[in-house]
């Protein structure tokens, strides 16, 4: 059992081992790699107490050292190919291959990029936490190993609904920490919907004055300032973790339209959940210039904030807009990201409107016939009877949006609901009886309740139905928190399932058994907790 999650490409284990202590110094070659190497070092005095010294070298032999080099040309690692898809921040894909080899004579970690030594330093992290250590030193024994690695796809995210639950920045940190921890190198953050309104935007202050009052429920509302928004890129960056804002419109905009009711124009505020609890109109209105004048405003502030590649557009769920009408939205808006310099992402009903080659649809609707039988009505239950046909005449196009994005030459981000929706219930009882009572309460009821195993035993390529496995260009989980009330509560249906996720985007197919996994797991897991992270025990 090779104590690493996700598992890598090829793994080499040989005879010898290397004793690492404080005294271990970690010799930097590249100044490329100089900070990946600090990162190292930091997590790793959290995660086992020891507490490496980081120091700058030439390429000679620096045994009893871990030494870290960048190999832009090398040809081992060239010989992997790319990754599959495209990456968040627009860097080269094959930036994260890295080969980590650990002798008797020390550690030496190559990558073809900055973020490649960083992935070689995680795994080795992964394998100081797994290994035994001295109980007066703390120093830890490796054995000797020979990984060579890169991701199959190059976008690997989670979805993060800030929303519905307003998580402050350390929680937010928290899961860039996890993410980085697991390889992955995109955190989605959906900033706004119907219960509040979470970013800055200088010029239109009633956006959070008035749109990030609430949450679900009687929960505190809040907001990012445009300070904080940008100390999150700079703590995700350093962990080459892009973060991808999401602006969710047309539908899905109740805050909006509370701080700005001149946008319902004449209509009557009828439909969805408002910030403050009220019922209130939830799809904008295109016809209105002074719509497009605050989403200007908005992505003027979303551009200057994210340097992401990508911009999400949202474009689900407007209940109740007539399909040209959302189709004219989509492309318009689509079209003011592209005018200022960036890419379009949006949820898959995007698809329906033009998006272009260059943009990504993501695909998660995956509880709907595919083959032109009717939409079963009963797992619909749990909405507004009044809502009900609209509904499911509204996920009934669902299957038609494969071949929209097809035909636009627009690539999928795969994100099914049955495997990639960490929302949903636990299935299966906790090795711990105290958190039962945190199962019963935790997931969305909508959602038939899945095994941790249900998350990992899936195949991305074939997770969408007619979808072409090279149309995939990445793979990303998702997070919504209408039953999650506190950091606690996030982590509980975040892990262990985020490990499966993290592995299905990161690992080729059928590279190993859920068995073999859930050990692997078992061995990362005191990283978790030590970080003061709980974690759903049912592997």
């Amino acid at each position: 059992m090779f104590p690493v999650v996700p598992l890598p490409l090829s793994v080499t284990e040989a005879d010898g081992s290397f004793v690492l202590s404080d005294a271990t110094p970690v010799v930097v070659t590249d100044p490329l790699a100089a900070a990946m190497a600090h990162v190292f070092a930091d997590d790793l005095a959290v995660e086992t107490g020891l507490r490496l010294d980081v120091t700058s070298g030439s390429g000679a032999v620096h045994a009893g050292a871990i030494v870290c080099e960048v190999a832009v040309d090398d040809p081992e690692l060239a010989a992997l190919g790319v990754p599959q898809g495209v990456r968040a921040d627009g860097r080269a894909a094959v930036s994260e291959s890295y080969a980590l080899a650990v002798t008797d004579d020390g550690v030496r970690v190559r990558g073809r990029g900055a973020e490649g030594v960083l992935r070689g330093l995680t795994v080795l992290r992964q394998l100081l936490v797994a290994a035994p250590a001295d109980p007066e030193t703390g120093a830890r024994t490796l054995g000797a190993v020979r990984v060579v690695d890169s991701p199959r796809y190059a976008w690997r995210g989670l979805s993060f609904d800030v929303v519905r639950t307003f998580h402050d920045v350390a929680t937010v940190r928290r899961v860039i920490d996890l993410l980085a921890m697991h390889r992955m190198n995109v955190l989605h953050l959906h900033l706004t919907d119907d219960q509040g309104w979470r970013i800055e935007v200088p010029a239109r202050p009633a956006l959070t004055e008035v749109g990030a009052r609430g949450a679900v429920g009687d929960r505190r509302g809040g907001f990012y300032t445009v300070e904080d928004l940008r100390g999150l890129v700079r703590y995700a960056a350093a962990r080459r973790v892009a973060i991808v804002p999401e602006i969710d419109v047309p539908g899905h905009s109740a805050a909006m339209l509370a701080a700005y009711p001149e946008l319902l124009g004449d209509r009557p505020a009828t439909a969805g959940e408002r910030a403050d609890g009220e019922a209130g109109q939830s799809t904008l209105d295109p016809d209105l210039e002074a719509t497009w004048a605050v989403l200007s405003d908005v992505l003027d502030t979303v551009v200057d904030v994210f340097p992401s590649r990508y911009v999400h557009i949202g474009g689900d769920e407007a209940v109740g807009m007539p399909d040209d009408v959302h189709a004219a939205f989509v492309t318009r808006f689509a079209s003011e990201v592209v005018a200022r310099g960036r890419r379009v992402v949006g949820w898959q009903e995007a698809s329906r409107g033009l998006l272009g080659p260059d943009a990504l649809a993501q695909h998660w609707i995956d509880f709907v016939p595919t083959d032109g039988t009717t939409v079963d009505r009963s797992q619909f239950d749990h909405v507004d009877p009044a809502l009900l046909d609209v509904l499911v005449e509204m996920f009934s196009k669902a299957p038609a949006d494969v071949g929209r994005t097809l035909d636009q030459g627009t690539r999928a981000i795969v994100s099914p609901t049955a495997h990639a929706y960490l929302d949903r219930q636990y299935s299966a009882p906790s090795d711990d009886p105290a958190q039962e009572a945190d199962r019963a309460r935790l997931g969305l009821p909508a959602y038939a309740p899945g095994t941790v195993e249900d998350f990992y035993s899936w195949e991305p390529s074939t997770a969408v139905h007619a979808l072409p496995a090279e149309a995939v260009a990445g793979v990303e989980a998702a997070i919504w928190c209408e039953s999650v009330t506190d950091a606690r509560d996030l982590d509980l249906l975040l892990l262990p399932r985020l490990a499966g996720l993290a592995e299905r985007a990161w690992s080729p197919a059928g590279a190993s058994s859920y068995a073999d996994h859930a050990t692997r797991v078992a061995a990362v897991a005191p990283a978790w907790e030590t970080r003061g992270h709980d974690w759903f025990r049912a592997l």
